[in-house]
């Protein structure tokens, strides 16, 4: 398990099949490694919304180039509950 900077105030918890983004202190994306992205339908400042963007087009970004982003990986937003289920899943 590793914490990755994204930004000044977003990152990235990595566990191999998952990885969550936090922006600021609140995870409001789960990326399940070759399958989906689960993105939080609670409307957020512009600078989180930059953030799930950025995290979400760089995963993107890396199925072009032949990396582990699964060719039918969907983004479905979902409660910010089921967000916090999921960080609370993996640690």
């Amino acid at each position: 398990m590793k914490l990755i900077k994204q930004a000044n105030s977003a990152h990235v918890l990595d566990t191999d099949d998952i990885q969550i983004l936090f922006s600021y202190e609140t995870p409001v994306a789960v990326w399940i490694v070759g399958s989906h992205f689960l993105v939080t339908e609670t409307d957020y400042s512009r600078t989180t919304t930059g953030h799930i963007n950025h995290f979400v087009r760089d995963r993107t970004y890396k199925q072009n180039v032949g990396l582990t982003l699964a060719k039918n990986d969907q983004v479905e937003f979902v409660p910010q509950e089921r967000i916090n289920d999921a960080l609370k899943e993996t640690v």
